[in-house]
């Protein structure tokens, strides 16, 4: 417990996703290290900014962290941290892997079952629903772990499907522990409990901001070994997750979809770059099961129908924005706000549910990094050209994007490979694989000048 207390003070201190806290973490050796020798010589081999440094140095105070702790104690929720035989192995070799992960529930072994991610829109069609159920029962059927975000449309109804042919499942929020969101999943968290788990790197009282999903995402894919994406337009947050799933060498599934529908222009899209096409569970158990022949298992084929799609969707209380009866919005990547403003005590908390005694102080705790602005911090490169920066400016953060999507048409893949080089000589830019570069996050060196990319 103690080395929890040390972490947990490192993801509060430098905030969600950040890639300074992993260097630091390799350079010293634990986050106790960094805690007791917050030196200069740590600072130069972590590669990190002096204002960086100075906040570890200045921020000592570890009531917040205990009291943290104390409510998890309270109310039934684990705390892993990197050095504990329980954390997902497969997290620790990303560049951003999570300090933290807050968990409700009985975690499967990850580290020893296989395990798929499977994403989509939020606004699923009744073809995308019935395609969702079907995979999800067989990937539950067949013995892999169902991991998603739990969100409307796709990812629920998918985990809906293992839940009813009696897999376990993994849902990663982008809040905090004690908030459901969306409020309308509040049975389908219930029912993923039963069998499963639901995990978070941020602490209990956050909101679920929008910039806090893309981050989120890191860790659907992170915790896999194959993604698999289930209906998907152009502008998807899904799309995030299978670059995060390419960028992490893991092996991309896509379900093909009519040629000129919206919500399949994502997915045949990633079948054009090299996804794997994707029509049934045995798709993917097929692929992996020679490497877990004690847990892998041909799926039974599912009846297929889309009337129990509907039947199991009402039961878990799976929603689409699609759906007239939603209480969201369909606007923006994550969805918009809801139409009516209700208190989040009453639709979103976990407390009235699994946890008794919500401390209302723990709730309202901020993290650093939720009070920071949207605006990326810079410092100034002496070694980069206006040509590095404008390329640089292109990149989308927290996005891994390949060479001809960074260029744009506006500059050739020579030019962008050869300013990508330059962009990672100077700790802008880090490069991952299958040919993926990543904007480093707001607490790396970034270039002077340039503004955050905008997106839709």
């Amino acid at each position: 417990m103690e080395s929890v207390k040390y972490y947990l003070w490192l993801s509060l201190t430098l905030g969600a996703g950040s890639r300074a806290a992993v260097r630091l973490v390799r350079a010293a050796g634990s986050a106790k290290a960094v805690w007791d020798d917050p030196s200069d010589e740590l600072m130069n081999e972590a590669r990190i900014k002096p204002a960086v440094m100075e906040k570890l140095r200045t921020r000592r105070d570890l009531d917040e962290v205990c009291d943290i702790i104390s409510w998890c104690a309270e109310n039934d929720v684990a705390i892993l941290t990197p050095d504990m035989s329980d954390y997902p192995k497969s997290l620790l070799c990303l560049m951003d892997f999570p300090m933290v992960l807050f968990c409700k529930g009985e975690l499967p072994d990850l580290n020893n079952r296989f395990s798929c991610a499977v994403v989509g829109t939020r606004e699923m069609t009744e073809y995308g629903k019935c395609t969702a159920y079907n995979i999800g029962w067989g990937l539950g059927d067949g013995g892999a772990v169902l991991v998603s975000g739990l969100a409307l449309g796709i990812d629920g109804m998918a985990m809906a499907g293992a839940q009813s042919a009696g897999g376990a499942t993994v849902g990663v929020l982008g809040c905090g522990i004690d908030i459901i969101y969306p409020g309308e999943h509040k049975t389908l968290f219930g029912r993923t409990l039963e069998r499963g788990a639901i995990i978070t790197e941020y602490p209990p009282g956050s909101p679920p901001l929008k910039g806090h999903f893309p981050v989120r995402n890191r860790i659907i894919s992170g915790l896999c070994q194959a993604t698999a994406i289930i209906e998907a337009d152009e502008s998807s947050g899904a799309l995030i997750t299978a670059k995060h799933a390419l960028y992490q060498g893991r092996m991309l599934f896509s379900v093909p979809g009519n040629v000129g529908e919206a919500n399949t222009v994502g997915t045949n899209k990633l079948l054009n770059e090299g996804a794997s096409v994707l029509r049934d569970a045995n798709d993917i158990l097929e692929k992996f099961e020679f490497l877990y022949p004690h847990d892998l298992k041909p799926a039974r084929k599912t009846p297929g129908r889309a009337d129990d799609a509907t039947f199991i969707a009402s039961v878990a209380r799976v929603v689409s924005t699609a759906d007239p009866k939603s209480k969201y919005m369909g606007g923006g990547v994550y969805g918009g706000r809801k139409k009516k403003r209700t208190s989040s005590k009453k639709n979103n908390s976990l407390a009235e549910i699994y946890f008794a005694g919500l401390d209302d102080t723990v709730s309202e705790a901020k993290t650093e990094a939720e009070k920071k602005t949207s605006e990326m911090k810079h410092i100034h490169v002496d070694m980069l050209g206006d040509k590095e920066r404008e390329i640089y400016s292109l990149m989308k953060p927290d996005t891994p994007m390949l060479a001809e999507e960074i260029g744009d048409g506006r500059y050739t893949i020579s030019e962008v490979l050869t300013a990508m080089t330059l962009l990672e000589i100077s700790g802008a830019v880090e490069a991952g694989a299958g040919g993926y570069y990543i904007r480093c996050s707001w607490d790396d060196d970034l270039i002077d000048g340039v503004t955050e990319h905008k997106t839709e």
